[in-house]
């Protein structure tokens, strides 16, 4: 029985790996890699570029909150479908992009897509295994790294195979592999039932007063939802502008691309030690320890723009970048119950969407008036600090402390 409930943590959670390389790598994730050489082709400033990025982050925004809820009235893999079919289209979308007008139909569609799908999968994976939140929550957001190691690859690949890239090639690889991740997803996952009851979570009444209760009426949720919406500000600042910064220094395309690659290979890794590092230790201890690497990450190429410091910038944002994801969704989890986790998940993933919708477009805005890619930067690793003096104000769960307790005592002789 065991080894069955194993095996099927493992077939959901690579289910979920591949929803989110789609969902929310290639459809978010992605378009930083690519933005410069679309940005050449259809004639874009580094501002318009920038709010690309912002109108995927508006249709996220837009659909995020109401994801959770209906996860809830629907069924959360009935909205994870949809949501991914949306994306898929999206995809196919920015392939055949004439222009910036239909770019932003595309972009707010992907973000739309991205919503439906990723915040009721969040929720799917923890009432389905929540004493292994953190491990495969990691394992979920992996998919991101994954999305981001492809993407940086397939510049140099397509390069020397035609002697020629093409961004519209690349965004049809993304829809096409979405398209059969959509199907087998659609396939494999059944509809979640809540602890102690034996039909699926499907149809349940949402009252006002209950959603109040569980979002900005409980406090540590609330500051959970500023810490979110620091990171959400913060973190795509270096994805979408590593690249443009590296070329603007002197460094080569393909030294670029492949830096943007290492980010993503460590994305990989990042989510699930983390975050089963943080079942383990404890989600305060292992949130700080995260965020002050992310300052420092920030930081390294604004005084030392170098190959090797983008080499370790990457490195450290993208080991990172998902892993606060994983763990501030793991420390929400544990403030309220299952049945009111995709409302208190779209709770703060709308704060984290509202950073978003303004990262991309701000950074934009600093690197064009500082005219340096550096203040960019240095405003991501302020946001990153403010977020660390939100951590520390949060009450974390009684089980986290028992966690930590727990492994600390284990661990003396």
């Amino acid at each position: 029985m065991i080894q069955n409930e194993r095996k099927r943590m493992w077939l959901y959670a690579l289910t979920g790996m591949m929803l989110t390389l789609t969902t929310t790598g290639f459809a978010r994730m992605s378009y930083g890699v690519l933005m410069p050489y679309m940005q050449e082709e259809l004639q874009l400033t580094h501002a318009q570029a920038g709010l690309l990025g912002t109108f995927i982050s508006l249709g996220y925004l837009f659909m995020v909150i109401a994801a959770g809820i209906f996860a809830s009235r629907l069924g959360q893999k009935r909205v994870i479908v949809i949501g991914a079919f949306l994306v898929t289209l999206s995809l196919f979308g920015f392939s055949l992009v004439p222009a910036f007008g239909w770019a932003i139909t595309n972009s707010i569609l992907a973000g739309v897509g991205s919503a439906m799908a990723f915040v009721p999968l969040v929720s799917y994976m923890v009432a389905a295994f929540p004493q292994k939140r953190g491990f495969v929550l990691g394992l979920l957001l992996s998919g991101s790294g994954i999305a981001m190691l492809i993407s940086g690859f397939i510049v140099p690949i397509q390069g020397a195979l035609f002697n020629n890239f093409s961004w519209r090639f690349s965004w049809l690889i993304f829809a096409i592999i979405s398209t059969l991740v959509t199907f087998f997803a659609a396939f494999i996952l059944k509809e979640p039932k809540l602890a102690g009851e034996g039909e699926p979570a499907i149809g349940q009444k949402i009252h006002i007063v209950s959603v109040q209760k569980v979002t900005y009426q409980n406090k540590e949720v609330m500051k959970i939802a500023l810490l979110y919406f620091s990171v959400g500000v913060a973190y795509l600042i270096p994805i979408l502008f590593q690249t443009g910064y590296m070329l603007y220094v002197g460094i080569p395309s393909y030294l670029a691309s492949i830096t943007f690659a290492v980010a993503g290979l460590f994305g990989i890794i990042g989510g699930p030690i983390l975050g089963g590092g943080s079942d383990w230790l404890g989600r305060r201890t292992t949130l700080i320890i995260a965020l002050c690497l992310a300052i420092i990450g920030t930081l390294l190429p604004v005084f030392w723009p170098s190959t090797f410091i983008f080499l370790l910038s990457a490195t450290l944002l993208g080991l990172l970048t998902g892993s606060l994801m994983v763990l501030i969704q793991a420390a929400v989890s544990e403030q309220v119950k299952t049945h009111q986790l995709p409302i208190a998940v779209g709770f703060i993933t709308f704060f984290f969407a509202t950073g978003q919708l303004i990262g991309p477009g701000l950074g934009g805005w600093l690197i064009e008036i500082g005219d340096h890619f550096s203040s960019a930067y240095l405003f991501s690793s302020f946001l990153y600090f403010i977020g660390l003096g939100i951590c520390i104000s949060i009450k974390f769960s009684e089980d986290d402390r028992k966690v930590q307790e727990k492994n600390v005592a284990g661990a003396c002789p």
